[in-house]
């Protein structure tokens, strides 16, 4: 650091990296370590780079990195996915996670990287009450370990301490999963403690870990796919795309031509969201809702992914308006900002 006049941040990860449940952005683990980062290092200028999504895991960050993080050119890329890997399929998450280990180098092949692991009270009750890791963390830990990647369990710590304490889960994780401010102040003084004594010497060996390593997973914009009754939005999607294409015209298609292994979309789901039926290249047609009754109270941007299981080369998704919807849905609204795809 004593090098630089300014150490770029970037955080990686969902819902408790982007600060749900906090009073304030400056209350969040992420704000705690920046300002702690600046305060030891006064002759750097620290910048921070909140690539934090809720409710969103690995497979959506690693196509999402060169549109919310890599742009920045950070220095230093704290990831945290494990909690909303939970029950993601372990090909794809650790094609996931390690498609974000690898994308990191190739940008920055002396970019620092942190793994951090936070906690649920479903985490507690599966995993760590029997003395055991949870699954998905033993997953990025698997990934971790072969890159040389420094790793911060502040969920394990959060555990002990409650052992230790005798406090309720509640007292720090209100809905057991978002941390409070207390929480949020007891994951940073963990990675305070830890971080200083971390010795950076990552290696990006030359075979993958994983076979399909999502290391070329991107976002393809959805606006120039515009057609039919497809329209371009008049505004942003939710801030977290420039743009996006709805419809919500039973029986509308949208072709969407791609190029990978994998496919998925990036959309929102809203109070009017509905339903669509699609097809890859004309097998069965499959349906999927962008409603879930979440949307009852807020809505949120978020991927969901389709299939991964795609042979390398051409193909075309059809996606078709259905007729149907949730009961509780007020539309059958589809709206995408991307597809998510790994050429």
């Amino acid at each position: 650091m004593e090098q630089k006049k300014e150490y770029r941040v970037g955080y990686l990860g969902g819902s408790i990296t982007e600060g749900a449940g906090a009073s304030c952005d400056a209350a969040t683990y992420r704000s705690r370590v920046t300002a702690w980062l600046q305060d030891t290092n006064p002759q750097l200028k620290v910048k921070e780079i909140n690539a934090g999504i809720g409710g969103t895991g690995s497979s959506l960050g690693v196509c999402r990195m060169d549109h919310d993080l890599l742009w920045a050119n950070p220095d230093l890329v704290f990831v945290e996915f494990a909690v909303n890997d939970d029950s993601m399929e372990e090909t794809l998450c650790l094609r996931s996670v390690e498609g974000i280990v690898r994308k990191l180098l190739a940008h920055n092949p002396e970019v620092h990287i942190v793994f951090l692991y936070t906690i649920t009270k479903s985490y507690m009750d599966r995993f760590y009450h029997k003395g055991v890791l949870p699954d998905a963390v033993k997953l990025h830990q698997r990934v971790a370990e072969y890159y040389g990647i420094p790793s911060i369990n502040v969920g394990l710590a959060l555990y002990e301490y409650l052992q230790r304490t005798g406090a309720a889960v509640t007292e720090y994780l209100p809905d057991t999963v978002h941390p409070n401010d207390r929480g949020y102040e007891l994951y940073a003084k963990t990675i305070q403690q830890i971080f200083p004594s971390i010795q950076f010497s990552i290696q990006k060996p030359i075979a993958p870990l994983t076979p399909g390593v999502y290391e070329q997973a991107c976002l393809l914009p959805a606006e120039a796919l515009a057609q039919g009754a497809w329209k371009v939005g008049d505004r942003d999607m939710m801030g977290r795309f420039e743009s996006f294409i709805a419809c919500d015209t039973a029986g509308a298609e949208l072709t969407v031509p791609f190029t990978g292994t994998l496919i998925g979309i990036y959309w929102t789901i809203e109070q009017d969201s509905g339903v669509i039926e699609y097809s890859i290249d004309g097998g069965p047609v499959r349906r999927q809702s962008a409603w879930d009754h979440y949307a009852l109270s807020f809505s949120r941007a978020c991927s969901i992914i389709l299939d991964t299981h795609l042979e390398e080369g051409t193909h075309q998704l059809v996606i078709r308006i259905a007729g149907e919807k949730d009961a509780q849905s007020n539309g059958r609204w589809i709206r995408i900002g991307a597809f998510l795809v790994c050429p």
